[in-house]
Order: structure tokens, then C-alpha cells, then sequence
């Protein structure tokens, strides 16, 4: 007579928390609006700015307590750690040039300046990834119209970092790196 047969063994799943909220890794996530007593959390790296026609009526970070009702206001969840890869290109106007495409490495300094940009502009949050490489690029074809293409790309690189100071002044985004970048000609 045989050994009986016993089955694999499979690991057990692990329960899902509710408690525990699962963030995109995106700059920015919007939820809402937020039901009376609904209580926001604040991951780590985050904050959250919150909206109610139009207007921001709260910002909570991770160590907040959450003090008042904000029942009908709209979250904006902003990762204020550096959101790496971004890409951008576009045309650029420098002769002999096509365009230019890159990727860079971005951080959100002031999140109630973002929201507020995005929110005066009209910029819906999907529509982030288009609205920011828009405004890195007017700053590549700002350097690089500056340079008329005499420099190597280094100088083109931290032209484009020291120019996107402005972006920070506006949006309250910099950008902290600038990965790899092509000029297409």
C-alpha cells in the first residue's frame, strides 16, 4: 500500500488591511469628495491639500490630526519626495535641431503651489504628466536658444536645472536631476 498523498503546501494569504492606504506611485492622486466624519490619511512622503470650490480649505501632512470636518472637499495626495523619470521632449528652436527628449528627476517643494497652479490652469491630475514635461521644455528651449548650440551637454543639463528655478517660483516643483537627454537633429 502506497503512502497517502499530501498536498503542497501554500503559504496562506496575508489579509488585507483597510486601515492601510495603498498610494500610486504618482506626483499627484485626487480623490474625493470626502463624505461628513471621513477621516483623511497621510502617507508618508505625502501631503494633503484639500479643495473645496476652488478653494483650498485644509493641508494635512502624516503627523496631522485631522481637526476639522472637511465633508465635500476633494484630496489632492502630493508625493513631495523625488519622483524619479519624468520624461519630456518637443520641438525646440535651434536651427539644425528637431527636438529634444530627455527624463528628469522632479520634487515637489510646495504642494499647496501645485494645487494651486493646477487648479487655476485648469489641470486635471491625469493630465499632470503632459501639464509639467510642457513647462520643463519651455525651459530646455529657453537654454537652448540662449546656448545657439555651442555647448556640450553639461551646460545644456544645468542650464536646464538652473533654469527650471522659475518652475519652482510657479508651481512649486524643481527639478533635481536631469537624466539622459537627446538632441534630435
Amino acid at each position: 500500500m502506497g503512502l497517502p498523498s499530501i498536498p503542497p503546501l501554500v503559504p496562506a494569504p496575508i489579509p488585507h488591511d483597510p486601515a492601510v492606504v495603498e498610494v500610486e506611485p504618482t506626483l499627484v492622486a485626487r480623490s474625493g469628495p470626502l463624505r461628513v466624519g471621513e477621516r483623511v490619511s497621510v502617507p508618508s512622503e505625502h501631503v494633503a491639500v484639500l479643495v473645496q470650490g476652488g478653494a483650498i480649505v485644509g493641508v494635512l501632512t502624516p503627523e496631522s490630526r485631522n481637526p476639522a470636518d472637511y465633508a465635500g472637499a476633494h484630496v489632492y495626495r502630493v508625493f513631495t519626495g523625488r519622483f524619479e523619470g519624468m520624461r519630456f521632449g518637443g520641438p525646440v528652436p535651434l536651427d539644425g535641431v528637431r527636438g529634444v527628449t530627455g527624463e528628469a528627476d522632479v520634487q515637489v517643494t510646495d504642494p499647496v503651489r501645485l494645487v494651486t497652479a493646477m487648479i487655476g490652469g485648469d489641470v486635471d491630475v491625469d493630465a499632470l504628466d503632459v501639464w509639467l514635461p510642457d513647462r520643463i521644455m519651455e525651459c530646455v528651449g529657453e537654454v537652448l536658444s540662449q546656448l545657439h548650440g555651442r555647448a556640450k551637454a553639461h551646460a545644456i543639463i544645468s542650464g536646464i536645472v538652473a533654469c527650471t528655478s522659475c518652475m519652482e517660483e510657479d508651481v512649486g516643483v524643481v527639478v533635481r536631476d536631469i537624466g539622459r537627454i537627446r538632441l534630435l537633429k
